[in-house]
C-alpha cells in the first residue's frame, strides 16, 4: 500500500491539500492496523523467541509521513474538511486558499460564534484572535517584509463590529 501511494505521489507535483487528500482515502486501512496494534506492548525492541515486534501505529502521524507535511498540517485540513463551510472546502482543494488560511478562516467563524452575547466570552474570543493572527500591542510588525497582509487590532474590531476601544475593554 505505502510503495502504491509513494509511487502516485511521485509521479505527480501535487500541492499538500491534494497529497493528502489522496492518502486520506487510505485513513480506513490506516485505523485497522492501528486496530491491532491497540493495546500492546510496543516498547520492546526486540522478541526473545525472534518474532516481529509490533510498532504503534498512530493514524495522524502515519498520513501525515505518506503525504510529506507534518501532523499539525493534516489536523488543520481535517479541521477544514469537517467545517460546515462547502465553499472553503472546494477552495482549499482546488489549491485557491491554503490551508492555514482556509484553517485561519474556519477558526475565525468559530471564535466569532461563541463570543457573541457574552462579553467575558468575547473577550476570551478577541484574546484567542489575536493569539492566531500574531498581534501584539495593535499589529504584528516583526514578522517579514510582507506586512501588509496581516491582521491588525483594527481589522479584527470590524470583523466584530466594534471600535478598537471597545475591543481593549473586552479584554
Amino acid at each position: 500500500m505505502e510503495w502504491m501511494i509513494n509511487t502516485q505521489l511521485g509521479r505527480r507535483n501535487l500541492p499538500p491539500q491534494q497529497r493528502i487528500a489522496v492518502v486520506k482515502k487510505f485513513e480506513k486501512k490506516i485505523q485497522e492496523q492501528a486496530k491491532i496494534t491497540q493495546g500492546a506492548r510496543t516498547d520492546l525492541t526486540s522478541s526473545p523467541n525472534g518474532e516481529k515486534v509490533i510498532t504503534s501505529t498512530r493514524t495522524d502521524k502515519e498520513l501525515a509521513k505518506l503525504a510529506g507535511v507534518g501532523t499539525g498540517t493534516v489536523a488543520r485540513f481535517n479541521k477544514v474538511m469537517n467545517s460546515d463551510d462547502d465553499e472553503l472546502k472546494k477552495k482549499v482543494l482546488a489549491n485557491e486558499v491554503s490551508i492555514n488560511a482556509g484553517y485561519e478562516k474556519v477558526i475565525e467563524t468559530n471564535i466569532r460564534q461563541r463570543g457573541i452575547g457574552n462579553p467575558i466570552k468575547l473577550g476570551r474570543c478577541i484574546k484567542e484572535l489575536e493569539q492566531t493572527y500574531g498581534i501584539e500591542y495593535g499589529g504584528d510588525r516583526k514578522s517579514s517584509s510582507n506586512n501588509y497582509n496581516l491582521k491588525t487590532q483594527s481589522d479584527i474590531a470590524e470583523m466584530i463590529g466594534i471600535s478598537v476601544d471597545t475591543l481593549n475593554n473586552y479584554k
